[in-house]
């Protein structure tokens, strides 16, 4: 009987849930998330062409809340091949998503882009789709729209793996 109850009171230990403190709780539901992004770029203010490519990283910290949703604070960086144009980019911004076997998520980053040829405030939104039934590899795809201010528009879509820690 009490190597039933074995696992239960280790978790009551370790876990101390009955204290009412949830900041706790919610620092052990929490990840950081660090990705690789890989992408195909458009130059979206002059139809289809130029065609380029890019790669990028993000890190940031995957907080779940009401179950099923999920808020991630991020930074990261990117450089982008589009022909005649680099790019490349600095920035911070956040995802909102719901979670259950798949990811879905909505978010936008602000920050400094440069190349193309001038340094400039940029910005993109876009949605991404997460395998999450691994629980470390978070394989996944996603869409966006990225703009330097007075520079370059392009469309990014592509593939990112994310590694939650």
């Amino acid at each position: 009987m009490l190597l039933c109850q074995a696992p239960a009171l280790a978790h009551d230990v370790v876990y101390d849930d009955d204290d009412g403190d949830d900041d706790d709780h919610h620092e052990r539901d929490s990840r950081f998330i660090l990705a690789l992004d890989g992408e195909l770029s458009a130059v979206a203010n002059q139809g289809s062409e130029p065609l380029g490519g890019g790669i990028g990283v993000r890190m940031g910290r995957h907080f779940p809340f009401l179950g099923v949703l999920a808020f991630r604070p991020e930074i990261g960086g990117g450089y982008n091949r589009l022909l005649d144009y680099d790019t490349g980019r600095a920035f911070a911004g956040a995802r909102l998503g719901f979670n259950f076997i798949v990811g879905a998520y909505v978010y936008g980053h602000a920050g400094v882009g440069w190349g193309a040829p001038d340094t400039n405030f940029m910005y993109d939104v876009g949605g991404a789709v997460d395998l999450l039934v691994f629980n470390f590899f978070r394989p996944g795809v996603h869409l966006e729209y990225e703009r330097i201010v007075n520079n370059i528009e392009t469309v990014n879509g592509g593939i990112h793996f994310e590694f939650a820690f």
